[in-house]
């Protein structure tokens, strides 16, 4: 596995709480297949839906 895979995976693994099974599952899915790009993309997107990236950024508040 390369640096950058091994990065996200890390940052996957920290936000599982947040996610369901399924969506866990998909994006890890997506990041092995290659498309890490597109994993980071949606598990920032399921993420903040959730209002979970403004609550672990200090600096933001959620919009909700």
């Amino acid at each position: 596995m390369n640096f950058r895979l091994n990065r996200f995976m890390k940052k996957l693994k920290n936000n599982r709480p947040y996610l369901t099974k399924q969506q866990y599952r998909t994006i890890k899915g997506q990041a092995l297949s290659g498309d890490i790009d597109g994993a980071e993309k949606g598990l920032n997107s399921l993420l903040s839906r959730r209002c979970v990236y403004e609550h672990n950024n200090r600096n933001a508040a959620c919009s909700r």
